[in-house]
């Protein structure tokens, strides 16, 4: 929410979805109270992108987003049709500091002590991938020019390009007929 209002407050046109409803509810007051018309907050799932988001982006932040989901593949390719060519993908993630090509699984049941609020928190983390992962992710899915930073306190940020629109490999996918 707020990176959306910062966006729009510099002059983006801002599109910004969340599937969870209070988070898209709050982002909706600050954008009638402060009466901006260049964001469009959106109660959708990333998996739920209809198609007429596709090819229309400049520009995808995908941030604090991609150790959420449980198919980071159909995830990433989701933001790659949403971009026209030429677009760039900003990513930052949760990240294990392995040059190695890792992918670590914690599940929602992290937490093993709690009350049931604490321990049936939804969208929780499910995979953790190293960077190699990650650029291999994107590259899978169709990016080029994919630029890793440093690791600073088990975060890692990400540019890549959408050249053009490339087909996926099909084989395997758990949604079979995303473009």
């Amino acid at each position: 929410g707020g990176t959306s209002l910062l966006l729009a407050a510099m002059g983006a046109k801002v599109v910004a979805i969340d599937e969870v409803k209070k988070y898209i509810e709050a982002l909706n007051y600050l954008k009638f109270a402060f009466d901006i018309e260049n964001l469009e907050p959106r109660h959708l799932s990333l998996y739920e992108i209809p198609s007429n988001f596709y090819d229309q982006f400049d520009y995808v932040l995908f941030a604090g987003v991609l150790y959420h989901v449980t198919d980071p593949i159909i995830a990433c390719r989701i933001t790659f049709n949403c971009l026209k060519d030429g677009g760039y993908l900003l990513l930052e993630t949760m990240t294990m500091d392995s040059r190695r090509t890792m992918l670590y699984y914690r599940g929602p049941y992290v937490f093993g002590e709690g009350n049931t609020k604490d321990l049936s928190r939804s969208g929780w983390n499910w995979f953790v991938p190293s960077p190699p992962t990650v650029a291999q992710m994107l590259r899978d899915v169709g990016y080029t020019e994919v630029r890793l930073g440093d690791v600073k306190g088990g975060r890692l940020f990400v540019v890549a390009k959408r050249e053009k629109y490339v087909e996926i490999m099909r084989g395997g996918l758990s949604l079979r007929n995303i473009r």
